[in-house]
């Protein structure tokens, strides 16, 4: 299996293109589009939604990962293998939190590179042959673990207390685990402070409230309303939270 992760969006050709090659170089393989809304640009908070996102794949399963406004400089490629899974894109930071939580892990750099290869579209002709190659299970793309370009992941704590990602309906994900919190906690944005609810049905039509959403993180919404629009924030914003 292969599982898109991009902040192409739905309209264009790009995720489009992707599905050409991989069908074409894994035919067998199922492709599973996750997300195309990645935060647009933004490495660190895309690092941090990505992790939620993959609890429910097997492993095996290949994730080719593209949030990656350096394409066509100097920054470096990679291919990761850890706990049984795959994760093929930029060498920018954009897999650091996968990175951090793993028990182990093989890093590798792409030795392969096609007689065309745009400089502005390396998800179409760079990462999206090598995942369809790992998928079959063929590492002959794959060069030399290559340990001189592990990340510094300092800087880089287990949960950020920010908006990482905001859906259709306006909610607001943070990176904060919600597990981490207890229900007394106050949720403290943009002037406001946003107190727990179990589910959307518990607080009144347009209030406020947090809740420990289905990825695990704790999401800021409104019931039958649109949050972001409500508290005027978006993806980057601070929060604090504070214990009664």
């Amino acid at each position: 299996m292969i599982a898109l992760l991009t902040d192409y969006g739905q309209r264009g050709p790009y995720v489009g293109m992707l599905h050409s090659v991989l069908s074409q170089l894994a035919p067998e393989e199922p492709i599973v589009d996750l997300i195309h809304d990645l935060p647009r640009f933004n490495i660190r908070a895309s690092a941090y939604l990505i992790p939620p996102l993959l609890r429910q794949f097997e492993k095996g399963t290949v994730f080719l990962c593209v949030v990656d406004p350096g394409v066509g400089s100097d920054r470096g490629d990679i291919v990761i293998e850890t706990d049984g899974f795959w994760f093929v894109g930029p060498d920018n930071g954009l897999f650091n939190l996968i990175l951090k939580m793993s028990e182990t892990t093989r890093k590798f750099k792409i030795g392969y590179r096609p007689e065309y290869c745009s400089e502005s579209f390396h998800g179409r002709d760079l990462f999206a042959p090598v995942a369809a190659a790992l998928a079959k299970g063929d590492f002959s793309y794959l060069a030399r673990v290559d340990q001189s370009t592990q990340s510094d992941l300092e800087g880089w704590p287990d949960s950020l207390a920010e908006i990482i990602y905001i859906d259709q309906f306006g909610n607001c994900f943070t990176g904060i685990h919600g597990e981490t919190l207890g229900d007394e906690a106050i949720v403290k944005i943009a002037d406001h402070a946003i107190r727990f609810a179990r589910v959307f049905s518990d607080v009144k039509e347009g209030e406020l409230f947090w809740y420990r959403n289905s990825v695990g993180l704790v999401e800021i919404a409104a019931n039958r309303a649109d949050c972001r629009a409500l508290l005027a924030v978006d993806v980057g914003q601070r929060i604090v939270v504070d214990v009664e």
